[in-house]
């Protein structure tokens, strides 16, 4: 949709936008959803100057519309498309219930997502407090999103009753296809300012197509407010740690497998292989610029796998640099007949902690052989202490059929039952200790397979 928006009849130096002489026209997109939105948040401010932040967003988007979306056969959008819909702003004034949220709320979220994201302590800190640091879907939010979902899952919500009378909410719902949705209670009574929690309880069935989002919506109603909320939700057939880290030439691990089918569960043991460890030597760019084919400040690397390779992973680390480094990793696939690239991967953090992951790379058999693979792999001395920086990359892959004899899962098998879980047990041994491996262990279903879990060990 566009809006007609004042605009400058000047040419902008960039050669953005041509010189028209037009003092209007019509404009889409960010420019103009992000301004109409904080003038929205500016009039609810006016009018609530004591609801915080988080009350005066959940106004907004508990009282946006969705009919519109949906009109000249726009059925396919959903709410990653639109959100909870177009604001409303003159209904966000009166919306009946809020969500409300306060800092702790959010730095609760954030270590959810990310422990380390914070100075050492402060996630415990706040944890202790009462906040929720170990599930980001608790964060008291307009709305439920789901990224891995087996069986069941409950999210808790609060509402707070912003209206001048009492009134008493009923909960409907559209349930997502293939998953059951229950709010309880579902009947709530409040009186002006008082506040209460419910449970969104989601239930996936066995004929639910996993792997995907999935979309529905819940609404509390008490007849003059309607209060929505949209669902966005991803079952899987298996929900199980990205990685497992462990230490030791002999060790031992232990993670649990939830499952979202019915059937026969197969747990499959992949390396551990050590690294390959390549010791070089890159410039500092002046410039503080990358650029691809070449630049200044790029150490290069031609690199090719095997046939059937499951999995790749390329590493720098702070202390495998010689000095207080800052260097990035870049990754091209690379053509080897017409050597055409596209980059798969680049990591660039403040310092020289890089990795780039890369699943199911493609086979290298020679140059000039049609379908043949190259990776190109950059190192870009972005700020180096001194001239320049010594440092040691780590590379790793191991095989969709890849048992090294060193590591074993028990159990192998199992009968999944949905919603259920399993926990597996893994060990490994005899490793070298100067050594750093990497593998996993793959889940399959019925259907293939499901995903991996990456086992470290160093």
């Amino acid at each position: 949709m566009s809006i007609l928006a004042a605009t400058t009849p000047n040419p902008l130096p960039d050669g953005k936008k041509e010189d028209t002489g037009e003092l209007y026209r019509y404009v889409s997109g960010t420019s103009m959803s992000s301004p109409h939105a904080a003038g929205a948040l500016a009039l609810i401010k006016q009018a609530h100057p004591d609801w915080s932040p988080s009350a005066a967003k959940s106004a907004l988007m508990t009282t946006a519309r969705q009919n519109v979306l949906k009109e000249d056969g726009a059925t396919d959008a959903d709410p990653f498309d639109f959100g909870n819909g177009y604001i409303v702003p003159s209904a966000a004034l009166d919306p009946g219930l809020v969500y409300d949220a306060g800092v702790g709320d959010y730095v609760g979220y954030i270590c959810a997502v990310n422990p380390n994201f914070w100075f050492p302590g402060t996630c415990e800190f706040f944890a202790g407090l009462g906040y929720d640091t170990e599930d980001p879907t608790q964060l008291n939010y307009p709305s439920v999103g789901i990224s891995q979902m087996v069986g069941t899952k409950t999210v808790k919500r609060t509402v707070t009753n912003v209206g001048d009378s009492e009134a008493t909410y009923t909960a409907s719902v559209e349930n997502p296809p293939g998953v059951t949705v229950e709010i309880s209670p579902a009947e709530m009574t409040l009186a002006p300012g008082e506040s209460a929690t419910f449970d969104v309880i989601l239930s996936v069935t066995p004929d639910v197509e996993t792997g995907g989002f999935l979309f529905g919506s819940y609404t509390l109603s008490d007849g003059d407010h309607n209060v929505y909320s949209s669902i966005a939700v991803r079952p899987l057939g298996i929900a199980a740690p990205a990685q497992v880290d462990g230490t030791g030439a002999d060790g031992q691990v232990t993670f649990d497998v939830g499952f979202g089918f019915e059937g026969d569960y197969t747990a499959g043991v992949h390396g551990l292989n050590p690294a390959t460890e390549i010791e070089d030597t890159v410039a500092d760019d002046p410039n503080n610029s990358y650029d691809f084919p070449g630049g200044p400040g790029i150490t290069r690397v031609f690199w090719g796998y095997g046939p059937d390779t499951a999995y790749a992973r390329i590493e720098l680390r702070d202390e495998l640099t010689d000095g207080n480094d800052d260097l990035d990793l870049y990754v091209w696939e690379c053509d080897a007949v017409t050597f055409g690239c596209s980059q798969i991967g680049a990591s660039t953090s403040g310092t020289s902690a890089e990795k780039v992951d890369i699943l199911l790379p493609k086979e290298f058999t020679d140059f000039g052989v049609p379908g043949s693979v190259i990776y190109v792999i950059d190192v870009h001395g972005w700020q180096t202490e001194g001239p320049d920086a010594n440092y040691t990359m780590l590379l790793w892959d191991f095989g969709l059929v890849d048992d090294a004899g060193n590591m074993t899962v028990d159990p192998t098998n199992v009968a999944a039952t949905l919603g259920a879980a399993q926990t597996l047990t893994v060990d490994w041994t005899g490793l070298d200790e100067a050594q750093k491996y990497l593998g996993a262990i793959s889940h399959s279903s019925p259907g293939g397979l499901e995903g991996l879990t990456l086992i470290s060990v160093e």
